[in-house]
């Protein structure tokens, strides 16, 4: 009788806020016999410069977005997969291929299918005959399942009629900042449980929520995760957001970047990160290609379209993206635009040459026109003023009413 030699490396291959990571556990082969654990180091991606490519992918939900990109092998263990979770199916033959392979489709399969927010890990099942097996780790609990289904289903059913793509994709943007409020220490945090389900979490869960939920009102979304560095910080971290595809071309949207700090923005939200193109998202965000192992690095394991149009953004479409700054011409908007019963309005500059020249004006401290038009130009007390907050990434500018 052969005797089999079984080695067991459980590997959690999980989009953490941008981060791939390789966990170890003991367990058992098919047949119940025992078997031993190597560990796997849990090094997360190495950031690399972003890479682009054109792709013509005819997947306008972006729901195999990167099955797409895998090879033919990796592709058919995805669709086994695929298919065989939904039947409750938990062990997978491997047919030849090795844990760098295998990692790559667990990353594609979890980042294409939020709904399967149960996966978190699996053990792959090294057999000296040729046999080798993936075997899932958990289980779903139906009655999450079906939780989850039934809100999602309840948020589109609310959704007005008669939207276009780019406005499916505002409302949901808007709806996930008002209803989920950002929690580090949330349960569930990086699936979609935590939005759906308790309505706190973090950007992985926003992320893959909007990404189920935009798919489901037929607007192409997908998660991206890498790097960015916030405003505050001096390094860049971990990080989830979205790309899109909305009327046939690829976008931007970061919805965790938009539900902002209500003591730096009393309404709590910008739409600075909706559907916006390559030179504002990469501005302060990398996406990480490179899957590093423990004993290995896959570089270029994915790759990230060209998002060239800015016509998509919630400016352009509002009118309210300017080429070039005019003094006069934004204290008119201002004074149009601004008043009790409507306390805010964005604006944003094509270029940095006129964000720059708004910013200037802003901090002059001689002859600052915007801070004063409470009480000069609306005949307020002097308890009311106009503040404001910029976004040098996305070279916009949300301006409000605010007491003194």
């Amino acid at each position: 009788m052969m005797k089999h030699r079984w080695i067991a490396l459980c590997s959690a291959c999980l989009l953490l806020g941008g981060c791939f990571f390789l966990k170890d556990e003991a367990g058992s082969g098919p047949d119940g016999s025992e078997i031993s654990s190597d560990q796997v180091n849990a090094d997360e991606i190495n950031p690399v410069e972003r890479s682009r490519t054109e792709q013509t992918l005819d997947d306008p939900l972006l729901g195999s977005f990167y099955r797409d990109q895998l090879s033919v092998p990796q592709r058919e263990l995805y669709d086994r997969m695929a298919e065989g979770i939904l039947q409750g199916e938990m062990t997978y033959t491997l047919k030849d291929l090795d844990r760098e392979n295998l990692a790559c489709v667990w990353v594609a399969l979890t980042s294409d299918h939020p709904e399967f927010f149960w996966l978190n890990q699996y053990t792959y099942l090294l057999n000296n005959d040729g046999n080798d097996y993936l075997r899932l780790v958990d289980e779903p609990d139906p009655q999450e399942v079906a939780a989850i289904e039934q809100a999602a289903d309840a948020i589109i059913d609310a959704m007005p009629s008669g939207l276009d793509e780019a406005q499916r994709a505002e409302y949901l943007y808007r709806l996930l900042i008002d209803q989920t409020v950002y929690d580090s220490a949330s349960e569930n945090n990086q699936d979609i449980r935590s939005v759906l389900l308790n309505g706190t979490s973090v950007c992985a869960g926003y992320a893959k929520a909007y990404e189920l939920l935009c798919r489901k009102a037929g607007v192409g979304c997908t998660i991206v995760s890498g790097r960015a560095l916030p405003f505050d910080e001096d390094e860049a971290t971990a990080h989830s957001w979205n790309l899109m595809k909305v009327n046939g071309e690829y976008c931007w949207s970061d919805v965790t970047w938009g539900d902002q700090e209500p003591e730096n923005n009393p309404e709590g939200y910008t739409m600075s990160y909706l559907m916006v193109p390559d030179d504002v998202i990469y501005a302060r965000h990398c996406f990480d290609n490179t899957l590093q192992m423990q004993d290995t690095a896959i570089p270029n394991i994915f790759t990230m379209p060209a998002a060239n149009d800015s016509s998509l953004s919630w400016y352009a479409r509002n009118n309210l993206c300017f080429d070039y700054y005019d003094r006069e011409q934004m204290s008119a908007l201002i004074d149009q635009t601004l008043s009790v019963d409507n306390p805010r309005v964005e604006v944003q500059f094509s270029n940095d040459q006129a964000y720059r020249e708004a910013i200037d004006d802003l901090r002059r401290q001689d002859d600052n026109l915007y801070f004063d038009k409470g009480w000069q130009i609306y005949g307020w007390s002097e308890t009311i003023a106009v503040s404001y907050i910029d976004f040098d990434d996305a070279r916009s500018i949300i301006f409000w009413i605010t007491p003194v």
